[in-house]
């Protein structure tokens, strides 16, 4: 598809939504974000609408377009719902629904935001691939991996492409710290603050983290390009512990980073690191960002 005068609809107006809608817009598609809050900027040239996708009036925006980014979410990776079939009605139906009202509007390609921390589970080799096992051993996980598998029944039935990127954990400027999720920018917010980190194991727990700009680029490039997968890894595909990050951010900011550390979750694999050589052959998309320059770009955000 060619982004120069088409057009792409963002859903999601947070981290991975404004990230998405930002590097969309730098490639040429006119964007439009639908979002329920609206207390983030809106990127540049990017038009917003606070709207429910989940209600008919995001039909009207889909009309025109050709591409459908879905990247909003009430779920945390330690979510445990009380009942896991109201949770799939919840989590899972509406994307199903924006799909097929996509489809109804013409648009050509659907790309929804999986988890490639979690879909996976805690037994999957490492790095990771996408033709690799997936036992979720969380709820997150597994609601994820159940839209994966609604959206690729709704591509045979319609012919709608729809590709899961399944993403590594991003972090970067603007990242909320408030609901117990993304270590990196949590840590590094602690230490500025003096403030002190919960760990949960001995630290040894280990991740692939992702800069923010890195997944927008990706994103852009799942957009546009002649994809044949319908699932992606996107990732740095690099295994960093916890302990390495907090040292890491000590090193950055040059303060200590108070650590409390904590019995393990049953919820939390034990290792994590994504195989991106797909993203390479079929997006040409490579991460360009370290995880230290990544942090220095948030420090320099800061000042």
């Amino acid at each position: 598809m060619n982004a120069i005068g088409g057009r792409a609809v963002v859903v999601g107006g947070g981290f991975i939504g404004s990230a998405a809608a930002y590097s969309l817009s730098i490639d040429g598609w006119a964007v439009t974000q639908i979002t329920r809050a609206t207390a983030r900027p809106a990127p540049p040239h990017v038009a917003r609408f606070a709207i429910d996708h989940r209600s008919h009036a995001i039909s009207d925006h889909l009309a025109g377009a050709q591409v459908l980014v879905h990247a909003t979410g009430e779920m945390l990776p330690a979510y445990v719902p009380d009942d896991f079939a109201a949770a799939y009605v919840e989590q899972v139906a509406p994307i199903i629904t924006l799909a097929e009202r996509a489809h109804q509007a013409g648009v050509k390609r659907v790309l929804f935001i999986s988890s490639g921390g979690t879909v996976y589970g805690p037994r999957a080799a490492v790095p990771t691939d996408e033709d690799s096992q997936t036992e979720p051993n969380n709820a997150y996980g597994f609601l994820k991996l159940q839209t994966e598998h609604a959206l690729r029944f709704v591509s045979a039935c319609t012919g709608l492409s729809t590709i899961s990127l399944r993403v590594a954990n991003p972090y970067g400027p603007g990242q909320r710290t408030d609901r117990a999720f993304g270590f990196v920018t949590t840590a590094f917010e602690r230490a500025l603050r003096g403030e002190e980190i919960v760990i949960w194991g001995d630290g040894e727990t280990t991740r692939d983290f992702l800069y923010i700009d890195d997944l927008g680029r990706a994103i852009a490039a799942a957009a546009a390009a002649p994809l044949a997968s319908p699932i992606l890894n996107i990732g740095s595909g690099v295994e960093v512990s916890l302990n390495k990050i907090c040292a890491l951010v000590e090193q950055v900011v040059g303060r200590p980073l108070r650590r409390t550390y904590q019995q393990p979750r049953s919820v939390d694999v034990p290792r994590s690191a994504l195989a991106i050589d797909r993203a390479g052959a079929e997006i040409s998309w490579r991460p360009q960002v370290t995880l230290e320059e990544g942090l220095r770009r948030m420090l320099k955000a800061r000042s």
